[in-house]
């Protein structure tokens, strides 16, 4: 999601708008004042991570470093998702048969990541259910993703991603919620939250000190696989015009890390979050837009959330870049966890 530009700032069209984010953010918090007066607790602990800002702030890396670190404490993971752009309403398993279109990009993509491993992906907009079926599965810990407004089912430990590239105090832009600003929900509903997460946040903005927020702060970073950066340098060696596509809420991240990695770029296709590929998008994204012409030589690049809607044999002819998380602070994130309820 491409943000408007006065999301960054007190401006004179935000500041025109913010009679509208006034009303937004009252019947937002009355919706979910309601939706928080009889939460259901799950019988083992539930990790919620989730966001106050509108747009990718980078919670998938976070909810997939979890689930590999709690599976590989001996817990059986259940991750809990709502299944955006997904069929199911009701509580459903994620299996090998299930598409992107089925189950929703996410859901599918960390499925893929986790096949082998003791962790589950539950999908539902009715979390609640999910959580129940899931711990009748025998899950032994809960992730809620995207779970800050989630506010049916209770958690105990409540994580918020903060996008560091952001401006504005603790990285939240102008401040204002919708429209006037980037907000779901004003600040003030971050004193619900046990710790903040600032993700790549610039060096010299990493000693932002707690005089703000009582919360504890946890710095972290997300960095391209080294692996796949190698398979793409040996491919522009070879010759090989490298094309990057992402339908992914901020594209021009993912770009700006390809540059980063001393990657020639030819070409960058921006798609919409959550887009849904057409059937011949392989052979458009390879067609030269100068001439016409199909070209064997564009070496396609991309995501892995955006890897996942393609078939397995069109996803072989793509390149895809994986995301790890890294920094200091997750050994802070990790001791976090490990004082969450037994």
């Amino acid at each position: 999601m491409q943000q408007p530009t006065f999301w960054q700032t007190k401006s004179v069209k935000a500041l025109a708008l913010w009679p509208l984010a006034c009303i937004y953010s009252v019947v937002s918090k009355m919706h979910l004042t309601l939706r928080s007066i009889k939460p259901y607790r799950a019988p083992v602990p539930t990790i919620s991570i989730g966001n106050i800002n509108v747009g990718g702030v980078g919670k998938t890396p976070i909810v997939a470093y979890l689930a590999d670190h709690l599976a590989g404490q001996g817990h059986r993971v259940a991750i809990l998702s709502r299944g955006y752009g997904g069929q199911y309403k009701r509580p459903h398993l994620v299996t090998d048969q299930d598409t992107a279109t089925d189950v929703g990009d996410e859901p599918a993509m960390l499925h893929a990541m986790f096949q082998t491993q003791s962790i589950d992906v539950w999908v539902s907009p009715n979390r609640k259910a999910s959580a129940k079926r899931a711990v009748n599965a025998g899950a032994t810990i809960l992730l809620l993703d995207d779970g800050f407004q989630y506010r049916s089912l209770a958690r105990d430990l409540n994580l918020v991603i903060l996008d560091g590239t952001q401006s504005g105090n603790l990285h939240l832009g102008n401040g204002f919620t919708l429209p006037a600003g980037p907000l779901r929900e004003t600040p003030h509903a971050l004193n619900r939250a046990d710790a903040l997460i600032i993700l790549n946040a610039p060096e010299s903005e990493t000693a932002i000190t707690t005089s703000a927020t009582r919360q504890p702060i946890i710095h972290l970073a997300t960095q391209l696989n080294a692996e796949d950066i190698k398979i793409l340098h040996q491919k522009q060696i070879a010759g090989h015009k490298l094309i990057a596509f992402a339908g992914i809420g901020q594209p021009q991240k993912f770009f700006a890390a390809l540059t980063r990695a001393e990657l020639s770029i030819s070409d960058q296709k921006c798609y919409p979050d959550h887009y849904k590929y057409p059937k011949n998008a392989l052979k458009m994204l390879k067609t030269d837009q100068k001439t016409g012409q199909f070209d064997p030589n564009y070496a396609l690049v991309t995501t892995q959330k955006d890897a996942i809607k393609f078939t397995p044999e069109e996803r072989r002819k793509l390149t895809t870049v994986r995301l790890q998380l890294v920094g200091a602070g997750l050994a802070k994130l990790n001791m976090l966890v490990h004082n969450v309820r037994k």
